[in-house]
């Protein structure tokens, strides 16, 4: 495997081209609307990023035995933001193309991307949203402070308590948001979930295995997480006389459940063998390479192509992709890696 975890870098591959995929017949294929269906899933994909990034970071951090600050943080630092601000770019020119001109650069809304403070509009408390409409960056704004999280847990804590530490941090991140609605709080309330993959690699790499019994508490502490949220939304639904799961709190509360059905099925798939995961995540193997450029890129890239449009939907994804594709890989592989040697 060369070091890497071939599956999980094959299962980052196809929930990037699930999101791109979702993102596209979104926008740009309204003349194949039972397609729609199929990819519906987008924020599914998303939390499996969320399991896959925990159970990688820990697995680095293990391997390396103790982590010190500028190290990990020089090292998240050059992986993130590099490609973060050729996305944030790139948004700014799909803007501007579909206006037709040069759009104000809303340089309020730029500080706080750069800060890992964007979300989506479905919070009450969200500060700033994604820059110039570039909605997957909503997720990396987690994936940050996720690091941060960590980084203090790993650090500050001993190895057999660990979960119940991101346990207890999620819990204070759901109650400070009900009572203040703000996006730090809200983040922190899914630190439960990204541990889970944390937890994983923890027993992989001292065991070889996963089990039930030790992975137990640390899925208990994400169900306990996921009740608070349920009962949030069933307040509110009480209060309001509708139950709505597409605004905060029900979408964080139907994110919470979600994610738990994926470790259940993840892990019954596994019990039964893994039967046929070889076939269906072997072509994602080649993607994973780029997957994080276009994940951040493909949307503004999408946008900026439409103005280009061939007339057909179809006929543009068969040119939009490898487009899309080669850029995305020129950025993460000779470029990044030209920069990983100029930030030491």
């Amino acid at each position: 495997m060369s070091g890497k975890l071939e599956r999980l870098e094959q299962l980052r591959g196809a929930a990037s081209f699930y999101v791109f995929v979702h993102h596209y017949v979104r926008h740009n294929l309204p003349e194949a609307p039972g397609v729609a269906r199929f990819f519906v899933f987008g924020q599914v994909a998303v939390l499996l990023f969320f399991l896959l990034s925990g159970f990688v970071i820990h697995v680095s951090a293990l391997r390396r035995g103790s982590l010190t600050a500028r190290d990990y943080f020089v090292r998240r630092f050059r992986r993130i933001y590099p490609v973060f601000a050729l996305a944030l770019a790139l948004s700014y020119v799909a803007a501007s193309v579909q206006a037709g001109s040069w759009v104000p650069p809303n340089l309020r809304e730029l500080g706080l991307n750069l800060l890992q403070l964007q979300g989506l509009d479905r919070s009450p408390g969200q500060w700033v949203d994604c820059y110039m409409g570039n909605e997957p960056l909503w997720s990396l704004s987690y994936e940050w402070w996720f690091y941060v999280l960590f980084f203090g847990v790993f650090v500050g804590t001993g190895g057999k308590v660990r979960w119940w530490w991101a346990t207890l941090i999620s819990l204070g991140g759901l109650v400070t948001d009900v009572l203040v609605p703000n996006p730090l709080s809200l983040v922190a309330s899914y630190f439960v979930l990204w541990w889970i993959g944390a937890e994983l690699a923890s027993q992989w790499v001292d065991e070889g295995r996963v089990t039930i019994r030790r992975q137990a508490p640390a899925v208990a502490g994400a169900l306990l997480v996921t009740l608070g949220w349920v009962a949030v939304t069933a307040l509110q639904a009480h209060k309001t006389g509708a139950f709505d799961v597409y605004h905060h709190p029900g979408i964080t509360a139907r994110h919470f459940i979600t994610t738990l059905l994926v470790v259940g099925v993840g892990w019954a798939w596994v019990r039964m063998g893994s039967f046929g995961i070889e076939l269906l995540l072997r072509p994602f193997g080649r993607i994973a390479p780029f997957s994080y450029a276009l994940y951040v890129m493909h949307l503004p890239f999408i946008f900026i192509a439409k103005t280009m449009s061939t007339g057909s939907g179809v006929l543009d994804f068969l040119w939009i992709t490898p487009v899309l594709f080669a850029l995305c890989w020129v950025i993460e592989q000779p470029l990044q890696k030209r920069i990983n040697k100029l930030i030491r």
